[in-house]
């Protein structure tokens, strides 16, 4: 999902309770700050790999991250590929099931 401006933590929060209420399931949040600049965070308690995920994310977005498989954060300095992102990892996903 595609945020704006919201707070790290209060995303890093309600990622933890959307996964922690579905028996297998991932979320990610791509945040875009008034900067142009644009977060991930992702929380997975399934096969998916939050810290592959993210770092992919990451590195399309001009930037860096990771994580462990359950969680991973990381960011970029460019969010004009965003929404070919968002399109890729959702194939990615699909492909996953």
């Amino acid at each position: 999902m595609e945020v704006k401006n919201k707070d790290i933590n209060l995303l890093k929060s309600i990622a933890d309770n959307l996964v922690n209420s579905m028996k297998e399931g991932f979320v990610l949040f791509a945040n875009v700050k008034n900067d142009n600049s644009v977060n991930f965070i992702a929380r997975s308690n399934c096969s998916i790999n939050a810290g592959l995920i993210v770092k992919k994310a990451s590195v399309e977005a001009s930037g860096n991250g990771g994580g462990s498989p359950t969680f991973a954060q990381g960011g970029g300095k460019n969010t004009e590929k965003l929404q070919e992102i968002l399109f890729l990892i959702e194939n990615e996903l699909k492909n996953e099931k």
